[in-house]
């Protein structure tokens, strides 16, 4: 089977890829995108992800219904150096999952996303998990979009103390306190690791900022503006992605 086009085209998230076969039948939900929403044709390039690095790609054979991709090359692309730990508020309106869509493209490599004292919405019986199974499809949407090829780690707290704990020793945490270092003075050079919780719509309370502060938590600035708390984790991510190297012209590692 021969590719049309010489650069793999749609990209779908399967989590297990196996790299040694020779064709991969896509699922059910994955074969009807495919052929009745984006109405692909025989012959068009696939890449099959498992978001940990592993790419199949292959030539899709649509046949009665199924779709299946006719391998052509496999291959396991290296995550860039460096991690990105973010802490995300539970927010209203779908913002929440615009903040996980935003930071799964800018690279993030673990989202925890937790309940603040603030916080509008409040998963109550199973719907924790069903909001965990959502976040998870937006950050593979979003992967599947960038070019990337590693899921960030997704969790869910209950608290922003158990979120910090994870999060690391040292949580830089985005504040309108006057005299809070810039965010970009706080991150150290040669730093591997860059970890931020950021606030809920109305802000940490007094409480939840000094428990963070005894974890070892930095207040930062952001500028004299006052952000969404969707539009902190974007601002956090751009500046960590860059302060690690992220937004560089890429010589190897992550494709993209």
């Amino acid at each position: 089977m021969t590719l049309r086009g010489g650069r793999a085209g749609r990209r779908f998230v399967m989590t297990e890829l196996d790299p040694e076969a020779e064709s991969v039948e896509l699922p059910p939900a994955i074969a009807h995108r495919v052929e009745h929403v984006l109405r692909m044709r025989d012959g068009e390039s696939v890449e099959l992800l498992d978001g940990a690095g592993r790419a199949v790609e292959g030539a899709l054979v649509l046949n009665g219904g199924t779709a299946v991709v006719a391998a052509v090359r496999s291959s396991q692309i290296d995550a860039p150096p460096g991690e990105l730990r973010l802490g995300v508020p539970l927010l209203k309106s779908g913002n929440t999952e615009l903040a996980v869509q935003k930071a799964t493209e800018l690279g993030a490599t673990e989202l925890i996303i937790y309940e603040a004292e603030r916080s509008v919405r409040r998963p109550a019986g199973g719907e924790g998990g069903r909001l965990l199974e959502r976040l998870t499809r937006v950050a593979a949407e979003a992967m599947e979009q960038c070019g990337g090829y590693h899921l960030p780690r997704l969790r869910l707290c209950d608290d922003v103390l158990t979120a910090a704990e994870r999060l690391g020793p040292r949580v830089l945490i985005p504040s309108t306190e006057p005299g809070a270092p810039a965010l970009e003075d706080e991150l150290l050079a040669g730093e591997a690791v860059v970890a931020a919780i950021i606030g809920p719509e109305g802000g940490f309370t007094r409480k939840e900022i000094e428990s963070l502060e005894r974890l070892g938590g930095i207040q930062v600035s952001l500028g004299n503006r006052v952000l969404r708390a969707e539009t902190a984790v974007m601002a956090i991510a751009t500046l960590a992605a860059r302060h690690l190297g992220w937004l560089a012209t890429p010589e190897g590692g992550e494709r993209g």
